[in-house]
């Protein structure tokens, strides 16, 4: 169930831009482009899960963490409950700005977020990084859904923008402590990929995950499926891992968020197996970076008050909509509708 606290507009301005491969800022798309139109299901799929309570609870965790370590702050003044209203309402108003990367060449590496200065406004001063290629693999992807029947390929396409959808939120997690912090320190040892307070090695949108989702989501190859694929979408927790069945995916990326995750059995035995042979990280620059990319900004700038309308999403083809059903085995908790007695389930003998 949504909020009411925030509301997400249905006409928003957003800069989508590409960057070459050797992570030049080169141009701003037109929401009529493939990639575009396909990185704005997800956005809208990420606004709405940002209006989800259990999104709300986990945001107000975590500050409630930064505000254990730096007290005397600009939100010394605000509750939890208002500093994530504030956060979620400026982001509702002013997405940081999204890069269609070609400079990324892991396919399993799929977004990031350049700290920089943040003093209250998103617009001209906060980014995220979306994996260029992996984009265009979700266009094919789409592409192919609009001229088949098959079910198989309709799963690809929308376990992609399952996979982008996630990839933004992840994101924002960052993007969360650059509010909070204004980017005068680091995220605190107690985010990390184990939720809250147990420390670990910071990471704040996996925190933010673990928190909303009951572990971290990664996307191991099929091997049904050659390198251009999804992968296989796994919730990955501190003592295990399990698959998250299609109908999950499949209801998320109608935003029917159904939180946390209910994962399939039994849990992963063998290590999950990656997308791609072994790539470098994506090179450390700051796209958004004035000194390194001084004609980013003239670049945009005729482009920062072009609204998009979200209803439009709603003709897309392909449709994200579907109800198939999660195949189980006779043994699994599934098969016997206790913990979600709303799935579809298909007992597999």
């Amino acid at each position: 169930m949504a909020s009411a606290s925030n509301t997400a507009s249905n006409t928003a301005a957003f800069v989508i831009i590409h960057r070459d491969k050797i992570g030049t800022p080169d141009r701003v798309f037109s929401y009529e482009e493939g990639e575009a139109t396909y990185v704005l299901v997800a956005i809208n799929i990420c606004r709405e899960l940002l209006n989800h309570n259990k999104s709300q609870e986990a945001l107000a965790e975590m500050a409630e963490i930064v505000r254990e370590k730096h007290p005397r702050a600009w939100y010394e003044n605000l509750n939890n409950a208002e500093i994530v209203k504030e956060f979620i309402q400026v982001v509702l108003n002013t997405f940081p700005w999204v890069f269609v990367d070609d400079s990324f060449d892991n396919p399993n590496f799929t977004g990031c977020h350049y700290r920089r200065k943040y003093e209250g406004d998103f617009a001209d001063s906060q980014g995220i990084c979306l994996n260029g290629p992996r984009i265009r693999d979700m266009c094919t992807a789409a592409k192919q859904a609009k001229e088949s029947k098959d079910p198989k390929t309709h799963q690809q396409y929308r376990t992609f923008i399952f996979l982008f959808a996630i990839t933004l939120f992840h994101e924002l997690g960052h993007v969360f402590i650059t509010f909070l912090s204004r980017d005068d320190h680091s995220t605190p040892e107690e985010l990390n990929a184990l939720g809250i307070h147990e420390r670990g090695q910071s990471e704040a949108g996996a925190s933010l995950e673990a928190l909303v989702f009951g572990g971290t989501v990664v996307h191991a190859r099929d091997d049904a499926y050659d390198n251009c694929q999804p992968g296989a979408p796994h919730l990955i927790r501190a003592e295990n891992g399990l698959q998250i069945p299609e109908q999950i995916v499949d209801e998320f990326v109608q935003c029917n968020f159904k939180l946390p995750f209910v994962t399939s059995d039994p849990p992963i035995s063998v290590p999950l197996k990656q997308i791609g042979e072994s790539y470098n990280a994506p090179p450390l620059s700051d796209p958004m970076d004035p000194e390194t990319y001084p004609m980013l900004r003239k670049l945009v700038k005729k482009h920062v008050s072009n609204p998009f309308n979200f209803a439009e999403l709603e003709k897309l083809e392909p449709s994200t909509s579907t109800r198939s059903k999660v195949q189980v085995g006779r043994q699994s908790v599934l098969a016997q509708k206790v913990l979600r007695p709303d799935l579809a389930i298909k007992v597999v003998e």
